[in-house]
């Protein structure tokens, strides 16, 4: 994907994130909404990486002893149930 094609799916992206924790401004994200961001992430995730890099983001699982990494804090926090 070129940095053409990225841009507006990264303005997206952020809309969808900002909607997210700024709902009085914004609105409430549709369940239509809430599904399309972590696919737009991961359409995106080659391009993200290339600038945030790796992260290794250690969340928490729900019984004590696990959890999961990700690759950056994106992830992170919009595809783990912790966002």
């Amino acid at each position: 994907m070129t940095y053409s094609d990225a841009l507006p799916k990264l303005e997206r992206l952020l809309f969808l994130v900002e909607k997210t924790y700024r709902h009085e401004q914004l609105g409430t994200p549709t369940e239509d909404e809430r599904r399309e961001l972590p696919l737009l992430y991961g359409e995106l995730e080659e391009i993200i990486s290339s600038f945030v890099g790796n992260q290794n983001v250690s969340v928490p699982g729900h019984i004590a002893t696990t959890k999961t990494v990700y690759p950056n804090y994106i992830a992170a926090g919009y595809l783990s149930d912790w966002g």
